[in-house]
């Protein structure tokens, strides 16, 4: 997917909607049915949630991995598999500062493509765990499944105002694409996921306590 067009930039703010749309929901179902109130008497309430956010996790980063896993192998048929240069193809302006691992995208970019890939799937896969997990906050299932694209877009204002040193984005729309439209950085990326999947443990460990009282 080229990062640069209209159609890269609305599939990547959409990207946290579109991985809870399969299981983001559920939880929420769920617990409004009182499903889960029945569960806790008969099953490990811990092993339950954590069950919930996998389920959630890996139907997010299956959706939205296809999908990009067709657009990449539909490149391939149309457009001429020709190796980039970073002196030939000086223009397209693929660097270190709006490119994770940029040697490798010269030296085997169907690889850095892969990796790009896998990181956007990874992504997508913890957005839709954070909407699951917010329904013990929230009745409102469209809300639920709302509440990634929801953060996502605090991010976004967020980093137009709160700006890091060398005007580093830790906005998951940039640094999720092969090559970002702004400056991105290795440590704050990772930073940033970290961070994302502490506050789902936390989120689970404290909806759990919900669930109890």
């Amino acid at each position: 997917m080229d990062p640069f067009n209209f159609s890269a930039l609305l599939f990547f703010i959409l990207l946290p909607l579109i991985a809870a749309l399969p299981a983001g929901s559920v939880l929420h179902r769920d617990l409004t049915s009182g499903l889960i109130g029945q569960v806790k008497m008969r099953r490990n309430l811990t092993s339950t949630l954590w069950g919930y956010v996998w389920a959630a996790f890996i139907s997010g980063a299956l959706v939205v991995g296809v999908a990009l896993i067709v657009n990449l192998a539909t490149y391939f048929m149309v457009l001429p598999n020709i190796r980039p240069d970073n002196l030939l193809n000086a223009n397209v302006a693929v660097m270190s500062q709006n490119t994770l691992f940029v040697t490798l995208y010269y030296q085997h970019p169907l690889l850095h493509a892969v990796l790009s890939l896998t990181f956007a799937s990874l992504w997508a896969g913890l957005f839709a765990a954070f909407a699951t997990i917010t329904a013990f906050w929230i009745n409102n299932q469209f809300l639920v499944l709302a509440m990634g694209f929801f953060l996502h877009i605090i991010l976004l204002v967020a980093n137009t105002i709160l700006r890091l040193p060398n005007q580093v984005s830790y906005v998951p729309m940039d640094f999720l694409k092969e090559t970002a439209n702004s400056f991105i950085s290795l440590p704050v990326t990772g930073s940033v996921t970290l961070a994302m999947v502490l506050i789902i443990v936390s989120m689970v460990h404290l909806g759990g306590k919900r669930v109890v009282w």
